[in-house]
């Protein structure tokens, strides 16, 4: 017998003999811990509930002005890559926290080759120093359109 299967199969030996020695009481410790008061009212979250979150959050980007549902489209079922900035310039609109830009972009495909974008978005005021010219950012862009750029930026 190799040691590469010896040593596994001694430790998993050891782990059952602990297990028949120690008392009942033990190993159901071992096994599964009563949930504790604070755990007793926890659940678990189904994919129905977020995707019904994630709905609810994007209805409330739309009617606030901060994103399309071309960019909200584009960032669901684009590509995400990079891109570096080649020009800024602020159209003076400002939406809550976030200010209107135009941006000009070189996109990295991720199998090879780049292409030129432009795009208006909204950017949070104090990320706006994540898309001067020469940043690299983010974007989201469609296969079949690439003229539907979506930038990302955080907000910090």
């Amino acid at each position: 017998m190799s040691m590469t299967l010896f040593i596994p199969l001694a430790g998993a030996l050891c782990v059952a003999a602990a297990t028949l020695l120690l008392p009942a009481t033990s190993r159901r410790r071992l096994v599964s811990p009563p949930p504790t008061p604070d755990e007793a009212g926890e659940q678990l979250v189904t994919g129905d509930e977020i995707r019904a979150v994630c709905a609810a959050f994007d209805r409330m980007l739309m009617d606030k002005g901060l994103v399309t549902t071309e960019q909200l489209d584009t960032i669901r079922r684009g590509t995400r890559t990079r891109a570096v900035v080649t020009a800024l310039r602020r159209t003076g609109t400002v939406c809550e926290d976030y200010s209107e830009v135009e941006l000009d972009l070189i996109v990295r495909r991720p199998g090879g080759g780049q292409f030129p974008a432009h795009e208006t978005a909204l950017i949070p005021v104090h990320s706006l120093d994540q898309v001067t010219p020469g940043s690299d950012v983010v974007v989201y862009y469609r296969d079949a359109d690439q003229t539907a750029v979506a930038v990302w930026v955080p907000h910090p």
